[in-house]
């Protein structure tokens, strides 16, 4: 389909820019760069991010390669349908390493759309049954993406819903 074409050559894209960005930078040598190298070579991703620990003031260098082995994650994590873990990921390479035009966003944006609507799903199976649970779906499914509209109305509907309930109840 057009949409999983469109992905793969955002993900392409995202992995030749990547590339390029290690090639133009001449690496810094020192023990934890060296560490991470060996170990992106290896597609050790989750070792580098465990021997950096956040890795807020990391070096540019150190920095390009953490985003990559967060880019990594994120991709593995996508594919294997845990798309929460997959935007973390994504969202810590941007931080740790920010692009203009980083082709990360749309994948993000992109992640955030299909978690939104798989909350407002879970919400609205949810609403006849677990009002409570309905709602908090519903808030997850807005907090992913403030501009579902229809996971809005449904909130609200819910959360309406429930004070009425409330109300009925101290009668």
């Amino acid at each position: 389909s057009h949409s999983a074409f469109a992905r793969r050559q955002a993900q392409e894209r995202s992995d030749a820019e990547y590339a390029a960005a290690l090639r133009q930078a001449p690496p810094k040598q020192d023990s934890t760069y060296e560490q991470l190298l060996a170990l992106d070579k290896r597609g050790d991703y989750r070792a580098m991010l465990a021997l950096t620990g956040e890795a807020e003031n990391a070096d540019p260098d150190s920095a390009r390669l953490l985003r990559g082995a967060h880019a990594a994650l994120a991709t593995e994590a996508e594919r294997g349908g845990d798309f929460d873990t997959a935007l973390m990921h994504m969202e810590s390479a941007m931080v740790l390493q920010p692009l203009s035009d980083d082709p990360l966003l749309a994948r993000s944006a992109e992640l955030r759309g299909k978690l939104s609507a798989s909350w407002y799903r879970k919400g609205t199976q949810l609403i006849n049954s677990d009002l409570s649970g309905a709602i908090e779906a519903l808030e997850k499914s807005v907090e992913y993406n403030p501009y579902n509209d229809n996971a809005r109305r449904k909130l609200d509907q819910a959360q309406t819903l429930q004070r009425n309930l409330e109300r009925i109840e101290k009668r």
